[in-house]
């Protein structure tokens, strides 16, 4: 039991490390600080870092689930969440290129903008991939 608790315990702190960065990943893409953000009442921020959050304990949980129980499945959940990591920060720069305007920009400004929404549902959508690839 002791066994299976300490790996429960490494699984999550794999997965807790993922989603932390993918959240500084976000931030390092998007111009201003988006904890600052969310704070101070930005809802396109909060909506891009809750589908993120979301979206990377979705990558984790198909990680964990597929790639095998015991100690020998960590080391592929901690790659996995690294590539969703990589794969949510590419389709987030994809997304900025070929959206007119300035996409990172206009998802910190301060009033709700519909770019927000289509920004979290890449991020979702990315996400799903990912998952359907460890399948």
């Amino acid at each position: 039991m002791f066994e299976l608790a300490a790996q429960a315990l490494a699984y999550s702190g794999v997965g807790i490390a993922i989603i932390v960065a993918g959240y500084f990943a976000v931030d390092v893409l998007t111009p201003g600080h988006l904890g600052r953000q969310v704070a101070e009442g930005n809802p396109n921020a909060a909506i891009l870092v809750s589908a993120t959050l979301v979206s990377l304990g979705l990558i984790e949980y198909f990680a964990i689930y597929f790639t095998g129980a015991g100690w020998d499945g960590l080391v592929d959940a901690l790659v996995f969440g690294i590539l969703g990591v990589v794969v949510q920060g590419i389709g987030f720069l994809v997304l900025a290129a070929i959206s007119p305007g300035h996409f990172a920009q206009t998802v910190m400004s301060d009033r709700f903008h519909p770019v927000s929404v289509v920004a979290a549902s890449a991020q979702v959508g990315v996400a799903l991939i990912v998952c359907a690839s460890l399948t």
